[in-house]
């Protein structure tokens, strides 16, 4: 008898288990750097704490798992198996302030071990943002 074996998954790496955190990489059009780091609280949220102008923003990023991946294989001389996943990455978005009130909002595409995306201060500066 043919014995079916089927795995369905998410397409987030084991880097985003509870407790493991990812850096961030923000530049500014004017040059400006700033680092942070994101943490997993649970799959797909947690939350983010970057360092800009000497301000520290606190907040929380989200995204969404729209990657999904099954393999499918038959048991039996010889073994034969179908794969398919969807790639590309999950979009996501973060809010964050700081304890004067400024903000920062960031929308980006993570897809596995990383991701890249775009921030946004109160006054309209924006961030190149790298995840890694």
């Amino acid at each position: 008898m043919k014995r079916h074996v089927w795995l369905l998954g998410a397409l987030l790496s084991a880097s985003l288990v509870t407790g493991c955190s990812k850096s961030l990489l923000l530049m500014g059009r004017d040059g400006t750097i700033a680092h942070g780091t994101a943490t997993t609280a649970g799959m797909g949220s947690g939350p983010l704490e970057v360092t800009l102008k000497g301000e520290t923003y606190k907040g929380r990023w989200v995204h969404g798992n729209v990657g999904v991946g099954f393999i499918s294989g038959t048991a039996g001389a010889p073994f034969s198996a179908t794969a398919i996943t969807s790639g590309g990455g999950s979009p996501g978005s973060a809010l964050l302030q700081s304890e004067s009130g400024k903000t920062l909002r960031c929308y980006f595409t993570y897809g596995g071990m990383s991701g890249m995306g775009i921030c946004e201060d109160a006054e309209g500066m924006q961030y190149d943002l790298q995840i890694s």
